[in-house]
């Protein structure tokens, strides 16, 4: 008797074991089902390369863990700004709830945001454009990259004599900031700075050439494009010199392995990538929807660290 009724009781704690897994894993199924997936943009007008594919496959990581439905367009394809607009309005068309926007020019940000219905809202990655949509900014601090900058030239083992910063002509805010803080840096340690506006690859030929006796000149650009010109000429300089700047891709990573650029600054975009597609689903589900700028560490590229492995977690894309 006393078996029979150890069995029953076994019998019953099974079932009601059993039934408590079905119980949790049906739980578990109605959570899942009530997870929202936000449809959301990535929208660049960039080419895409180096710094930008580690961007993208922040987002990438982030849209999955996340459980979002997420585009990346890159709008470069179409020249005309009509054409641009018109994609995006196919995006909103199609559903789109939020988009993180980087555009390599500020104006071509400027006119995608007024394009932009407020009640869309918007994250600027490494952007000082305004519009009502916009409820967030993430990307480098221009403090951390004018001094890493700094640091780096005052460790020149030459005599540092004038120190060029160049920009272009028509020049996105963020690079005028950051050229500010630098200047303002540079003069307090009491260095000799003088701005140079180029628009075009013969200035900087010419602008280098002018120069090319006075070995102690550094050229410093937080304009990556200006720093690819500037890196490549003085690759072919009888005189080379000090050059130094901001942003990163396949040309300028063979610019400095070629020494051609002392050293670049770059950010974490990786990281920026992955925090914007985070922030941009809190926002949709309610939550720190606040405007709120976000700051991603940066680091000084040169010949001799690039191939360290904090270094090569910054720069090259993750796989």
């Amino acid at each position: 008797m006393k078996n029979k009724r150890m069995r029953k009781i076994i019998l019953v704690d099974i079932l009601l074991l059993v039934l408590l897994f079905f119980a949790s894993s049906t739980d578990l199924l109605i959570k899942e089902q009530k997870v929202a997936v936000h449809k959301i943009a990535v929208v660049v007008d960039m080419p895409v390369k180096g710094q930008m594919d580690n961007f993208r496959s922040g987002t990438m990581k982030a849209s999955a863990e996340y459980h979002t439905d997420m585009n990346f367009i890159n709008l470069s394809s179409w020249d005309d700004m009509k054409d641009k607009q018109a994609v995006l309005q196919k995006e909103l068309d199609n559903g789109c709830k939020g988009m993180i926007i980087h555009c390599e020019e500020e104006q071509v940000a400027q006119a995608i945001l007024h394009s932009i219905p407020s009640d869309i809202p918007v994250l600027l990655y490494n952007e000082e454009a305004e519009g009502s949509c916009v409820r967030g900014r993430i990307g480098s601090d221009p403090e951390e990259e004018s001094r890493l900058l700094m640091e780096a030239i005052l460790q020149e083992e030459h005599d540092v004599g004038t120190i060029l910063l160049a920009e272009p002509t028509s020049c996105a805010e963020r690079v005028l900031i950051l050229h500010d803080r630098l200047q303002e840096q540079l003069e307090a340690e009491g260095l000799l700075v003088r701005r140079i506006k180029v628009d075009s690859f013969e200035k900087v030929q010419a602008l280098i050439k002018s120069v090319s006796a006075l070995s102690d000149n550094v050229f410093v650009s937080g304009d990556v494009s200006v720093l690819q010109m500037l890196g490549e000429e003085n690759a072919v300089s009888s005189n080379p010199r000090s050059v130094y700047g901001v942003g990163f891709h396949a040309d300028i990573r063979s610019l400095i392995e070629a020494g051609a650029i002392s050293g670049t600054v770059v950010h974490r975009a990786y990281e920026a990538g992955y925090f914007s597609v985070e922030k941009m689903v809190e926002i949709l589900n309610g939550k720190n929807s606040a405007e709120k700028k976000m700051t991603v560490e940066s680091v000084i590229v040169t010949q001799k660290n690039m191939y360290f492995p904090e270094i090569e977690s910054v720069i090259f894309p993750y796989v």
